[in-house]
């Protein structure tokens, strides 16, 4: 997930956990899978450690936009969000092992960069987690990180200065530049930091047993800075908003728009 040497080519993501194959968001759409848990892997990160698959059962692996691996969250029973950047928008695709086709749309204001750099995707079917297990929460309005705060990131990414192995992997870094009105997305540093992989991956804040859905892994900047999408940030909300309308408006929502986080009669929620 993390090598500081690395930058991520035209910018980095993240989605359930799984392992994607030769398809891409062009041709016959993306298509998310959940690896087993790997065997024998033996793989040194800077500042990451790897993740134990159970604790992160909305997590998800895709190929993204430019054919490079990408990472998804479920946030809703029919809801998946990732970075603008990893998809086509309007672009479909298939959640392989439960055969739920999708739809993903990214932000209406997004061109390049981590400003916006927020997509989301709509299933037919509900995607029914191992176990029974809770959508991640997506972060209020109110959440946004401040200066110094511990931000836990979460990804697919490389292990190593161009490559990328597909296990899930996590690390946390302090945020050293907070969101702004002017600029809507945060930075953090440290021993870690984003690589190839991580992107459209989703970053948390945790208190105590509780945590939430933070920002989205877009760019690594620097030798140790990493940037993600503010999803506390107002343009991020009120999007999310127009994108349920939108859905409706279109005849798509067939059952539930609704998002952890931000419809108060979800109850499948991580605290």
């Amino acid at each position: 997930m993390l090598d500081i040497h690395f930058r991520i080519a035209q910018w980095l993501a993240v989605v359930l956990f799984a392992l994607a194959t030769t398809a891409t968001a062009h041709g016959r759409g993306i298509e998310l899978y959940r690896p087993a848990p790997p065997v024998g892997v033996k793989l040194e990160v800077q500042g990451g450690q790897e993740a134990t698959l159970s604790f992160w059962p909305a997590t998800f692996i895709f190929k993204g936009n430019d054919a490079g691996n990408c990472t998804a969250t479920a946030v809703g029973p029919k809801i998946l969000l990732t970075a603008a950047h990893c998809i086509v928008n309007a672009g479909r695709g298939l959640i392989v092992r439960y055969d739920n086709k999708l739809r993903c749309w990214h932000h209406d204001q997004w061109f390049d960069g981590p400003k916006l750099d927020v997509a989301l995707c709509l299933t037919d079917k509900e995607i029914k987690l191992e176990q029974g297990a809770p959508y991640e929460r997506l972060a209020p309005v109110s959440g946004e990180p401040g200066l110094e705060r511990p931000i836990t990131m979460l990804g697919y990414g490389c292990t190593v200065a161009g490559g990328s192995q597909g296990v899930l992997y996590q690390g946390e870094s302090p945020v050293v530049r907070p969101p702004t009105p002017f600029r809507p997305f945060f930075s953090t540093g440290g021993a870690v930091a984003l690589c190839s992989g991580d992107s459209g991956g989703s970053a948390y804040v945790f208190g105590g047993t509780s945590r939430q859905v933070i920002g989205i892994a877009s760019m690594m900047t620097g030798k140790s800075a990493s940037d993600f999408a503010a999803i506390p940030d107002l343009a991020v909300q009120e999007w999310i908003d127009r994108w349920k309308k939108e859905r409706i408006n279109e005849g798509r929502a067939k059952g539930d728009l609704r998002i952890c986080g931000i419809d108060q009669t979800l109850n499948s929620c991580h605290h």
